[in-house]
């Protein structure tokens, strides 16, 4: 799995507790999250809500990554 593929497969199944990721959908994903958690890092207000929508991607990913 590439990098386009992780990120879209993590972000269209954002509220997917279920099922299993691959390790390289996973840590593709979690490389982009933390790419744009900086980013985002620098917006005040918008940031705080976009990081947080983040967060909840990156807490799916993690659970799909653990079963």
């Amino acid at each position: 799995m590439n990098i386009i593929e992780a990120t879209t497969s993590g972000f269209t199944n954002i509220i997917t507790f279920k099922g299993r990721a691959s390790r390289s959908e996973f840590w593709w994903f979690y490389l982009v999250v933390t790419i744009l958690n900086i980013i985002v890092g620098f917006i005040p207000y918008v940031g705080v809500i976009l990081s947080l929508a983040l967060f909840i991607a990156t807490l799916s990913m993690t659970v799909r990554r653990f079963h």
